[in-house]
């Protein structure tokens, strides 16, 4: 239960709706970390983005593509 806890406070910090200094001092530690987790969490997405990691993605469509051909002959 306080993992959920510890995760909408992070979450509404990141959101701009409260900060770290309104949690509660004995959830601040826990609270950080998140922030911290979060944050590298969505460099993490970045990093993939740019080297390429989504050509799956790109490899989806164009299986769908040549099924959507297939259907049509």
């Amino acid at each position: 239960m306080n993992e959920i806890l510890i995760n909408s406070l992070a979450v509404r910090i990141k959101a701009g709706l409260m900060t770290l200094e309104q949690v509660p001092p004995v959830y601040r530690d826990a609270v950080e970390a998140r922030l911290e987790e979060i944050e590298g969490d969505r460099k993490l997405e970045v990093v993939e983005e740019e080297t390429g990691k989504g050509a799956e993605d790109e490899r989806n469509v164009e299986e769908t593509e040549t099924v959507e051909q297939i259907k049509t002959k």
